[in-house]
């Protein structure tokens, strides 16, 4: 039985220093095969076992002490398998000790405040089983609080699966401190205790474990609902697009027609008729006028299509363009994702205000220091981006952070009265450039 315990027990340190890694360390090292992590991690347990049978008739300050050495120099040593640095490992290897020290020191404080008879005597086996899983079912507490701040920003788990994280761990606790020693089943059955320990550690891996699989799938298919959601989005603005561009065609085919029918009236003398003429063919422009004329697309078909929303919904619209369509550094589609994006995200956050004074300010540039740069600047609330679904909410950016990292750009977002996105690309094509680099 108790080459059981020790498997069991070897098992959960295993299990709460990996995930403690995976935490805190995020990545693998893609060049090093994973089952070869996970020889370097059964090795450093059986390290650490060996140590304890070794030095089991030494002081317990030695003991505790070569043991604590030992911990540290293999959990900074597991380190090396992740993308990591010098530093950091050093970090991780003394904070995860300090949590060992921690649990164990709490695990000491509840044997010492609890009456006696909460527990068996000190010596028999069922007290030192019972003090070690309950000191690492602490630690594993503090392993999984310290990782779900450490991944706060990338957490998209449901309240209810981050709760159930810790309930497991906590009612093990509690199912350890006060099981009572002198219940008949016990006394009946020399392995009982031992049994009850080996199920609660492994049902708090397996807990553990089947949780974190459900939240992954959770975060998947709503990050799956969002990915259609966006190629719908982008072919509608692929077809808003189109229709800009049948639309300026048909501009021209009709003016053509314009032309005759003056010319005609002219000929005729209905100068009458030539003016209720003009007249129907000024409003007709000026339904299908874009305002915008760079020579981009992207940029004339949907800078018009939002300023008129805007219009429509009292939303301040102002633009600041200065562009030369033969220096942006970005294809039409990238570009599309960018604005696109950035101008639906900034009318809905407007849409969404009960203020009268809404407003969006954007800003594109091509400058002479060969960057392409994006402003793209609207008033929000702050308690309607606080109550949304960070996952569904923030999706639409998470692609533009994506895209302006393809070409090697910065995007940075301020939130103060306003809400700003700035995005600068540099031009790096040499065609493209005002001021190429010489090579002698």
């Amino acid at each position: 039985m108790n080459i059981v315990l020790s498997f069991v027990s070897a098992l959960l340190d295993v299990y709460i220093l990996k995930k403690y890694l995976d935490g805190t360390l995020k990545h693998l090292k893609e060049s090093i095969p994973y089952y070869v992590f996970l020889i370097a991690l059964l090795c450093s347990e059986a390290l650490l076992l060996f140590n304890m049978k070794l030095f089991v008739n030494f002081s317990s300050n030695i003991s505790a002490l070569i043991t604590s050495i030992i911990s540290i120099t293999t959990t900074f040593l597991l380190c090396f398998f992740y993308e990591s640095t010098i530093k950091k490992n050093v970090y991780i290897a003394l904070s995860f000790q300090l949590f060992v020290i921690i649990s164990e020191m709490i695990c000491l404080l509840i044997s010492h405040l609890l009456p006696a008879s909460f527990f068996s005597p000190e010596g028999s086996k069922s007290f030192v089983y019972s003090m070690n899983t309950l000191s690492k079912i602490i630690l594993f507490i503090m392993v999984i609080i310290s990782y779900k701040i450490s991944s706060k920003k990338d957490d998209n788990s449901p309240l209810e699966i981050n709760l159930l994280l810790f309930i497991t761990p906590v009612l093990s606790c509690f199912l350890i401190v006060i099981m009572p020693k002198n219940l008949k089943v016990i006394s009946n059955n020399k392995y009982f205790f031992e049994f009850f320990i080996v199920f609660i550690s492994i049902l708090n891996i397996l807990n553990n474990y089947l949780l974190n699989k459900t939240s992954e799938s959770y975060s998947n298919q709503i990050l799956n609902i969002e990915l259609n959601n966006q190629i719908n989005y982008q072919k509608n603005k692929y077809a808003q697009l189109s229709e800009s561009y049948k639309t300026s065609r048909r501009i021209i085919h009709d003016i053509k027609k314009h032309y005759f029918e003056i010319q005609e009236n002219i000929k005729l003398r209905r100068y009458d008729n030539l003016a209720k003429y003009l007249d129907s063919s000024i409003s007709d422009l000026e339904k299908t006028y874009v305002k915008y004329n760079t020579g981009n697309l992207v940029i004339d078909s949907l800078l018009t299509n939002y300023e008129n929303i805007s219009a429509g919904n009292n939303i301040k619209y102002t633009t600041n363009i200065e562009v030369d369509n033969n220096r942006i550094p970005l294809d039409d589609y990238d570009f599309c994702i960018i604005l696109g994006n950035l101008l639906d995200n900034s009318l809905n956050a407007c849409l969404n205000m009960n203020s009268d004074h809404k407003q969006i300010n954007i800003t594109i540039i091509t400058s002479p220091k060969d960057k392409f740069l994006i402003s793209v600047e609207n008033s929000y609330s702050k308690n309607d981006t606080e109550n949304k679904n960070p996952l569904i909410h923030g999706y639409g950016l998470n692609n533009v952070k994506n895209t302006v990292l393809h070409y090697n750009g910065i995007i940075s977002i301020i939130k103060e009265k306003t809400y700003n996105v700035m995005i600068s690309i540099p031009i790096k094509e040499i065609e493209k450039r005002l001021s190429p680099p010489h090579f002698n």
